[in-house]
């Protein structure tokens, strides 16, 4: 996989910014160094986008190389296949690739494991064919309890097992049941039985001590946590008997269900349609045409979803939800924490910020009373362009337009030129402005940040 061609394509920029931006990351620059001091060689790129570039960036490499552990583990085994290695560097997601890789990855003992030690795949074998002697009939030349097979139905229940670890280990089928699970599941939470009385026990241990006022103490002591218990279990009230559509419910429920199930109040699971999964699972197994086999079919198919497969897809889920989630409460958590940081700066005036700066040149912004961005303006009073009558033109303008009260000056790189600008500027025309210099320590990270754009 061409990572930087990827990229390229995802985000709608050039190949030479991709290959500006990839090498300035692996320099070990920062997201808010590079959009602050290096727009000449991303092509202006902003904080958004790059930090877009960088989180893929990462992702993809992280991806190509869990696939390349993937091609060397597989090949290691002796069954890399020119049509597996196709599959296996066409995943274009984690989770594409490791349902591919599911197969061959290192197990613990499986029950079907155990059963092929014993020699059952070839009994499996012959379930999943069109053979017309019955598989009973069949399963008794496996039977051989020195290798713990005392009889047909322990045979046909491990070579079932096997069945199982096939269709759970099938990458389509997976696809197929997570896509159906989060397009037609319901997510159930119900009440947790109710936790044991803490006042029993203190009260039992109070008299086998002999101590009344300890037992009372302790009583009183176990009726106040009931009574802080069962008010924290009324917030999850409404989630006692409920329901939702996966695909419909919104993330502040997701958290404050995973909340009730943490504090041991809620139950939560996944119901999936799990009918219509079952008949798609028959169908690739042929259930229907073969009656001498297909309640055993049927019987393996039901083991593997219900055993190997639902509890992995429905863990799955639960966890995309989740980080959905978190990712939702951060996304509202920014936007009241600007409402916060864009209140007006002082109440009732007018403020000119300042951003001192030389090369790049002094960032100005006007915000009114109410915390408003009534303008912007990039002026060079500073070394090494020293444009100062000019930036005198354009402060005046800014001054006189919006009726600035305060000039207020970072304390960064360039404050000492630029207060001597400021401070020469006022002496000359005599206007009623005042200036503070002001402590910037973190604002090139923060303007820079997710949270700050």
């Amino acid at each position: 996989m061409n990572i930087a061609q990827v990229i390229t394509q995802e985000l709608g920029i050039s190949p030479q910014q991709t290959e500006a931006v990839i090498r300035l990351i692996d320099e070990g620059n920062t997201i808010p160094f590079i959009a602050r001091y290096r727009k000449e060689m991303t092509g202006a790129m902003n904080d958004e986008v790059l930090r877009k570039f960088d989180e893929r960036l990462r992702s993809l490499r992280a991806l190509e190389e869990r696939r390349q552990t993937v091609l060397t583990t597989i090949e290691g085994l002796g069954q890399l296949t020119d049509e597996l290695r196709t599959r296996v560097e066409g995943a274009m997601t984690s989770v594409e690739l490791e349902d591919i890789y599911r197969p061959y990855r290192p197990k613990r003992r499986t029950r079907a494991m155990i059963a092929r030690e014993k020699e059952l795949l070839g009994l499996a074998e012959y379930i999943l064919s069109d053979a017309a002697v019955p598989a009973e009939t069949e399963a008794k030349k496996y039977v051989d309890p020195e290798k713990e097979v005392p009889d047909v139905q322990t045979a046909l229940s491990m070579a079932k097992d096997i069945i199982a670890e096939m269709v759970s280990d099938n990458a389509d089928f997976r696809t197929f049941i997570r896509n159906m699970t989060v397009n037609e599941g319901m997510l159930v939470t119900a009440k947790k039985a109710v936790r044991a009385n803490a006042s029993d026990t203190s009260s039992a241990d109070g008299k086998a001590a002999g101590k009344a006022s300890s037992a009372k103490a302790a009583g009183k002591t176990a009726e106040v946590q009931n009574k802080k218990l069962a008010d924290r279990e009324q917030v999850y009230e409404n989630y006692f008997e409920y329901e939702e559509a996966l695909k419909r419910i919104p993330g502040h429920r997701i958290l404050a269900i995973n909340r009730g199930e943490a504090e041991k109040f809620l139950t939560v699971k996944i119901e999936a349609p799990e009918e219509k999964i079952l008949e798609r699972l028959y169908k690739a197994f042929g259930c229907g045409k073969n009656g001498v086999m297909e309640t055993l079919r049927k019987e393996a198919c039901e083991d593997a979803y219900r055993r190997l497969i639902a509890p992995s897809i429905e863990t799955e889920i639960r966890n995309a939800l989740t980080e959905k989630a978190q990712d939702g409460a951060l996304e509202i958590f920014d936007s009241n924490l600007e409402q916060l940081l864009m209140q007006p700066p002082v109440a009732g005036k007018t403020v000119l910020g300042w951003d001192p700066a030389f090369r790049t040149g002094c960032k100005l912004a006007v915000v009114d009373a109410t915390g408003q961005v009534l303008d912007t303006a990039v002026i060079y009073p500073t070394a090494p362009q020293m444009k100062v009558a000019e930036s005198e033109r354009v402060l005046d303008r800014l001054i006189d337009r919006y009726h600035v009260n305060v000039i207020s000056v970072g304390n960064g790189t360039a404050s000492r030129e630029s207060e001597q600008v400021i401070s020469d500027y006022l002496k000359k025309t005599k206007k009623p402005v005042q200036y503070v210099i002001v402590n910037e320590a973190g604002a090139s990270v923060y303007s820079a940040s997710a949270a700050g754009t």
